[in-house]
């Protein structure tokens, strides 16, 4: 006897149908999520590119350069140093002329009639003096310890001292006598007299 197949045994193919719509489902919602996933809705990828490595700022110029008054490093006018400004040289101290002379003299001037001698010594050598040729001038000065008076009179030249005639130094000299006679009360002579004459050469 020949046994009939069961209808239960065969495979259903109107039930498989609607499993394998099922699945045509599942995977597209599956793609449609990792789709999500990856493109958001701002269009940008979801996930985040590796950071490029940071470049460093330049330090601001109080970083940099704590002290303001001095050269940042970087800056031209560090590179390029200002050239040195020669110094003006020096002028030389002038050479005395070894031509000139200093005629030098000390009057024994008490200290009771030391005005008078500067009275004296302006109304007759002084004025006299400055009308000669090589005069250059003089200074007067007073030791009160010996009671002297020194005078220093420049010339030019010792030879231009020498040409003032004797007669003319004379004339000058009397005068001087009798200023100095008048002021201090003397009735004659010379209250002042010459106690050193002498030159000096100029170093």
């Amino acid at each position: 006897m020949t046994a009939t197949p069961s209808r239960a045994a065969e495979p259903s193919r109107g039930r498989a149908q609607p499993q394998s719509r099922s699945a045509r489902a599942r995977m597209l919602a599956w793609v449609l999520a990792l789709l999500t996933v990856l493109v958001p809705l701002g269009g940008q990828p979801a996930y985040a590119l590796p950071a490029s490595p940071a470049r460093a700022m330049p330090a601001s110029p109080q970083q940099a350069n704590p002290h303001p008054d001095s050269p940042h490093p970087d800056s031209p006018r560090a590179e390029r140093p200002k050239p040195e400004r020669p110094k003006p040289a020096r002028p030389e101290p002038a050479k005395p002329d070894p031509t000139a002379v200093v005629e030098q003299l000390r009057l024994r001037v008490p200290a009771a009639e030391r005005e008078a001698w500067l009275e004296a010594e302006r109304g007759s050598w002084g004025p006299w003096l400055a009308r000669q040729d090589g005069f250059l001038g003089r200074e007067l000065y007073w030791d009160p310890r010996r009671e002297q008076a020194t005078l220093l009179i420049r010339w030019a030249s010792r030879a231009q001292w020498q040409a003032i005639p004797g007669g003319e130094l004379a004339a000058v000299q009397e005068r001087f006598e009798h200023i100095a006679r008048q002021a201090t009360g003397h009735s004659r002579g010379n209250p002042f007299p010459l106690v050193f004459e002498g030159e000096l050469e100029p170093q």
